[in-house]
Parts: structure tokens; C-alpha cells; sequence
């Protein structure tokens, strides 16, 4: 028996690309798995069995479209029900050929103890080709699970990406900081932890919708020392790139990125 839709879910909160991947159903089957799904994203986060709920509904009207699995897959990572979850999610990725959520297949396996595979997964993946944002997610999963295994070090190489940097901001690298902050904790290193910390909450606390975040200098505390960083060209998407003084000011505490073998 399907769940109740009420009133407030019209379908209308969908994307471009969920409603295109909708079009290919009955106008009235499209319409009751759209509300379906906007349904279980709007439970997700206040009701999660009844987000999951909502979203095999759908997948009982659309099996076959790899958003509707792709939504029943997170709901049930939601639910900690890791098992469905990663059949859900690979059975979405075999039908679109995207990645994009390969973090979440690794944390599933992770859930399951079988973190073996998802680092094999993960070593056998081109990263470069994922979107920034599953870039993000994937550093942070394969941190925890070197963090699971007392690999403190190699929790710390896994988090070495380019997004770790508090000069070029979004809303995803909140998480990021964060989890760089956890493991300079485990190290010791707790001013480090402190400084990165502090860069989550500028960014979660200052970010302005759908824009690069831009620090200005005034937030943070004057430096006593100036850290360079690349003289790449700005893509015409950036922002303006910050004055000498501006950057010397910003950056005072990163650590440099620097690739290593463990976070290969």
C-alpha cells in the first residue's frame, strides 16, 4: 500500500533532470512517482522511514529510471540500511553509467564491513572524472575508513585533494574542513584542527547560494607569516583572485596539498 501524498507535494520541486527522466512515463504515472520522490526528499532529513517509504513507492510505479533507484538507494543509506542501499545504488549506476554516487557504494560497503572492496573500488576509479562534489564525498568515506583502521596518516593523505582550499570555497567543502579538522585532531595537531574548524564555519556561515565563497580577509585573525599558493589563471566562472597581501592574510595556517602515494 502506497504512503499518503498530501496536498503540498505537487511535483513541482524537481529538477530539470529528474522531470526529463519522468517524461519517458504516463502523464499520470509521472505525476505520482514526481511527488513520490519530493516526498521523500522533503522526509529525508525529519523522517526517514517515511522518506524511504515514499520512495519505493515510486520504485513500485518506475523501476527502470535510475533516479527512482538512485532515491530508494540514499533513503535507505539514510536508514542505515546499508544492504539495500548498495543494491539500490548499483542497480542506479548500472542503468546510468554515473559514478556520481560512488562515495555513497563505499560507505555502504563500509557499513557492511567490507571496506576492502570499496578501497579497491576506489583505487581502480579515474577521481578526475567525478564532479567536484563526489570528489569531496569520496576523500571524506576513504578518510573514515583509514580513520576505522587506526591509519591516522593515511586518513590525513586521503583528505589532500585541491577542494581543500578555504580561499575557493562551496557549500560542500564545510564537510571537508571538518573532516580535515577530525584527523589533525587525531594527530595532535590541534591548532591545525582549530584553524580548519574555524575555515568550515566561515564557509557554512558565509556562503551565499550557487557562488563561490570569496573570504575577506577582515574574518579572519592577522597572520604572522605569508603561504603562497598557485599562480593558476582564474577560470572566467571564478571570482576575482585576491591581492597579494589579501592571500598572505587568508592563508596563514593551511598546510600545502601535496599529492602522496597513500592518497592515490
Amino acid at each position: 500500500m502506497e504512503p499518503e501524498l498530501e496536498n503540498r507535494f505537487a511535483g513541482k520541486e524537481l529538477d530539470r533532470a529528474v522531470l526529463r527522466d519522468l517524461s519517458t512515463l504516463s502523464e499520470d504515472n509521472a505525476m505520482v512517482v514526481g511527488r513520490h520522490l519530493e516526498a521523500a526528499s522533503f522526509y529525508a532529513e525529519v523522517d526517514a522511514p517515511r522518506a524511504l517509504q515514499h520512495a519505493i513507492a515510486a520504485k513500485n510505479r518506475a523501476s527502470r529510471l535510475a533516479i527512482v533507484r538512485e532515491t530508494v538507494g540514499i533513503m535507505a543509506y539514510v536508514n542505515q540500511d546499508f544492504t539495500l542501499a548498495l543494491a539500490e545504488l548499483r542497480t542506479a549506476q548500472r542503468i546510468s553509467g554515473s559514478n556520481d554516487q560512488i562515495a555513497l557504494i563505499i560507505d555502504c560497503l563500509r557499513g557492511l564491513d567490507r571496506s576492502n572492496e570499496g578501497l579497491k573500488i576506489a583505487r581502480e576509479l579515474d577521481r578526475e572524472k567525478l564532479p567536484r562534489e563526489a570528489q569531496i564525498d569520496l576523500a571524506i568515506v576513504l578518510s573514515g575508513i583509514r580513520l576505522d583502521r587506526d591509519e591516522t596518516d593515511r586518513a590525513y593523505a586521503e583528505l589532500q585533494i585541491p577542494q581543500l582550499d578555504p580561499t575557493n570555497a562551496t557549500p560542500e567543502c564545510v564537510a571537508l574542513f571538518d573532516a580535515n579538522a577530525e584527523v589533525l585532531e587525531e594527530m595532535g595537531r590541534a591548532d591545525e584542527a582549530a584553524q580548519w574548524r574555524r575555515y568550515a564555519r566561515l564557509t557554512e556561515n558565509h556562503f551565499s547560494p550557487d557562488e563561490t565563497i570569496e573570504f575577506h580577509t577582515e574574518w579572519l585573525e592577522e597572520p604572522t607569516d605569508v603561504t603562497e599558493l598557485g599562480d593558476g589563471e582564474p577560470r572566467e566562472d571564478e571570482p576575482a583572485p585576491l591581492t597579494d597581501s589579501e592571500l598572505a592574510k587568508l592563508v596563514e595556517g593551511v598546510p600545502p596539498v601535496e599529492p602522496t602515494e597513500d592518497s592515490k
